[in-house]
């Protein structure tokens, strides 16, 4: 299934803008009319649907996958089901783009999917590994336990990928530093002593009244 991007409006005629998984565009508008709401806009569908680029959303917005997992793995290793875990989580983030994401990702769960599927359909919203290393928690049995797994994993990458930025900012810092001062010393300081030699150098002269 693809994913397709409408503006909507539901019952009450609040508008807003939802992601559906659909095989066609005409298949997902029905999906949406049987949920209660009006399609107003097709916005689009795939990767370009979210804006999708290395987990970059509409505007730049960013899913920040790690927080969602963090946030995710207490309540399935508390027996939460998951459809009401990914209810849970939605609602407790204050990006409205990652709230609309965790709901899409339960409607598709009420809809008989698998959430490595729904997570697969995302692209690059989500790491490569991610949808696969799900799919093998479903198949085993042991979401939870994987999932933990999986959060281990990603902090553990977030801790590296931090260690490297600032391991590289020193010697950036440096470098610019150095190269700052190198442009003071031959732009002001080398021209003024230059000078100060030349006119050191210059023979004295004598004034009329020593002749």
């Amino acid at each position: 299934m693809a994913l397709f991007k409408y503006k909507v409006s539901d019952a009450a005629g609040k508008v807003s803008v939802t992601l559906i998984e659909g095989d066609s565009q005409a298949e997902a508008a029905r999906r949406l009319q049987a949920r209660g709401m009006l399609p107003l806009e097709f916005l689009g569908e795939g990767a370009a649907a979210t804006g999708e680029s290395g987990g970059l959303g509409i505007g730049g917005r960013k899913f920040d996958v790690e927080e969602f997992t963090d946030r995710l793995v207490p309540l399935l290793e508390a027996n939460v089901p998951l459809e009401r875990a990914l209810g849970i989580v939605g609602e407790g983030l204050d990006d409205a783009y990652s709230a609309e994401i965790v709901g899409d990702l339960r409607r598709g769960l009420h809809e008989g999917r698998k959430l490595s599927g729904l997570i697969r359909d995302r692209g690059r919203m989500f790491p490569s590994l991610y949808s696969n290393v799900v799919e093998a928690g479903e198949e085993a049995g042991a979401l939870p336990q994987v999932m933990s797994q999986l959060r281990g994993f990603l902090n553990d990458a977030r801790e590296l990928r931090s260690f490297v930025l600032s391991a590289a900012i020193y010697p950036v810092f440096v470098l610019s530093a150095g190269a700052l001062m190198l442009c003071v010393v031959i732009g002001v300081i080398v021209p003024r002593f230059a000078l100060i030699l030349k006119q050191t150098d210059k023979p004295p002269t004598l004034s009329m009244e020593m002749l």
